[in-house]
């Protein structure tokens, strides 16, 4: 697997709501095009004509149900207003700040006055006093500073990170305004849709809803099963459990993975093209996030805490009691099951895989970027060490993969794949296996080499009943009469046991049978190079995986207290499922004891 990608600055303050536990619909797959990620937008400078106003005017027990609509006090042009939500941008510092300007209802353009408000508490509250309203459309923007010192919502990144969040709403619907990714990511989309393609507010707001939606292949259907349209994202809330907060929580950790803040380059360049086409057009940027959740699919509940496996610290149900200690606070299963299933329609669609049941189990398919997946049951082979009831798509091995609908039929031949890094095959009685090296070097084992010893760089072969064996032979030990297997590898005769199977200090360490001694560093660099870093190679040497941290011991000294060891690592958190492994030789206290594997020439 590539690194993991630095986790964005998503350091979700949420926004208040009222707390219902109700659910009302589900979240199922959209049949959609293929779509992208998201970015960021700078407010106008704010002029002269600010207008600052005390955070204090709105407590948190004034706020109404960001996951409902509720009534507004709009009151009409001219009049006083207090407008107040919560905004999702990690902990604000001191000189964290909200800005509202009103809007022309035709262009979008800035008229009047610029208002300033301040946040209140850890949880993203904030509130700004306006003297004289100019216009129902307004434009909201958090700005400032973001740190991990208190709480969040989805802690992704140990940073402090200048961040820009906007909201494009109409003040008339409702009182309390959330400012979160999600209003974020439409503010230009709507004002597009506005201007240029000269949709009404309403109608660009709904078909940016949609859009959103879409870009995540999911929609929405309510309790009848019908479907049905987003409410605006402005009163979506990580305290709600409806579908559009459920939607808000899964959107916001799934592009935590995309690397860097909302500041980043390649956020501002999604922003733009959702702005101006209403869909992402970079597709490596898509297949990254997709393929980070795929491999860090399926969340998890582990007592207060919610969070994709694989990622740290994405605390959402702790965050939410530190805010309201009853029980509306607790994040149930199905609103789990709900996170869960936005990522997996995410990565399946993207791929454009479908999905893996036991009606295909087994299926081998090619996404549309070149990868194979196999349907495969998690019971017998658990992914990043969760393991769940239910079919799902995983990883081919690099042998399905390389004989991707290429048929075996019990006739011996060599098959190579497009990719010329990839290892032969050989299809023998019906199924494929790896080719072994000395098959490609001079090919199969036939009636005219029978009793034949071949030698590769990596081991040596007896040619016996058409199948090539790696040569094995043992030896006794004149003095305790103990047998060791041993080899010929890397043109020497190695031990595959250990010697008396217990440590030795450096002091001890001539404890070899007579005619046989204990390799050098470069010995040991020469072996592993040659065994190409495959896991049965490593196997074939019984270089056991889940005997990772064991060191052998060379006979190269550092100095007079130090010498050579080489040990081995397997790329898997379960070592039975390595494909590959790595070495290593370091420097190691004579006094410390390792094993010892001798070799002869």
């Amino acid at each position: 697997m590539k690194r993991w990608i630095l986790f964005f600055v998503l350091l979700s303050f949420a926004f208040l709501s009222g707390c219902g536990g109700d659910d009302d619909g589900k979240i199922i797959t959209l049949e959609s095009d293929d779509v992208e990620s998201v970015s960021s937008a700078t407010p106008d400078e704010c002029d002269d004509d600010c207008t600052a106003s005390s955070s204090s005017e709105v407590s948190s027990s004034s706020v109404s149900s960001s996951s409902k609509v509720s009534s507004s006090s709009y009151g009409g042009i001219g009049k006083s207003k207090i407008i107040h939500g919560f905004a999702q941008k990690g902990t604000p510092v001191d000189q964290a700040e909200v800005r509202v300007v009103f809007l022309d209802e035709s262009t979008l353009d800035r008229v009047g006055k610029a208002y300033m408000g301040k946040f209140e508490g850890d949880f993203g509250e904030y509130s700004v006093q306006v003297d004289s309203v100019e216009s129902k459309l307004v434009q909201i923007s958090v700005a400032g500073e973001t740190t991990m010192e208190k709480y969040s919502e989805v802690r992704a990144v140990l940073a402090t990170n200048d961040i820009i969040m906007n909201a494009i709403v109409d003040i008339g619907l409702q009182d309390t305004i959330n400012v979160n990714l999600f209003t974020h990511l439409e503010t230009e989309r709507v004002r597009e849709l506005v201007r240029n393609k000269h949709l009404s507010f309403d109608e660009a707001k709904r078909q940016s809803r949609k859009e959103i939606l879409e870009l995540f292949h999911v929609k929405f259907l309510d309790e009848n099963g019908n479907e049905r349209e987003a409410r605006p994202p402005e009163t979506w809330s990580f305290f709600g459990n409806t579908i559009d907060d459920i939607f808000l929580m899964a959107g916001s950790i799934l592009l935590s993975w995309v690397p860097g803040s909302l500041s980043d380059p390649l956020f501002e360049s999604l922003l733009e093209d959702f702005a101006l086409e209403g869909k992402w057009n970079n597709d490596s940027a898509m297949y990254r996030i997709a393929k980070d959740v795929f491999t860090n699919n399926l969340s998890r509940m582990s007592g207060d805490v919610i969070y994709p496996v694989g990622k740290r610290g994405t605390d959402i149900e702790s965050w939410r009691r530190k805010f309201d200690s009853t029980s509306s606070a607790f994040v149930s299963p199905s609103v789990v099951s709900d996170i869960d299933a936005v990522f997996t329609v995410f990565w399946e669609k993207e791929f454009g895989l479908g999905t893996c049941n036991q009606e295909n189990l087994n299926e081998l398919k090619k996404t549309r970027y070149d990868e194979v997946y196999k349907c495969k049951s998690p019971d017998s082979h658990c992914y990043t060490g969760y393991c769940n009831s239910t079919t799902r798509w995983m990883d081919a091995t690099r042998m399905e993969s390389d004989t991707y609908g290429i048929e075996c039929s019990g006739t011996d031949f060599f098959i190579s794949s497009e990719n010329p890094d990839s290892i032969p095959y050989v299809c023998e009685s019906g199924k494929w296996r790896q080719t072994l090296d000395i098959e490609r070097e001079i090919g199969l084992c036939t009636s005219d080499l029978n009793g034949e010893f071949r030698e590769t760089d990596k081991f040596g072969y007896t040619c016996k009943s058409k199948s090539w064996n790696i040569f094995t032979d043992s030896l006794v030990d004149a003095r305790d009469g103990k047998i060791y297997a041993y080899i010929r590898a890397s043109r020497l005769y190695w031990m595959i046991d250990n010697l008396h199977d217990t440590t030795f200090t450096w002091a001890e360490m001539d404890e070899c049978p007579e005619g046989w001694r204990l390799p050098t560093k470069v010995e040991w660099d020469s072996l592993f190079r040659q065994l190409g870093g495959l896991r049965d190679n490593a196997r074939t040497m019984k270089l056991d995986p889940f005997l990772m941290a064991w060191q052998y011991w060379s006979s190269t000294e550092v100095n007079d207290s130090l010498a050579y060891v080489s040990s081995v690592s397997f790329h898997a958190m379960d070592p039975q499922q390595a494909q590959f492994f790595s070495y290593g030789t370091m420097e190691f206290s004579k006094n410390s004891p390792a094993y010892i594997r001798c070799v002869k020439e």
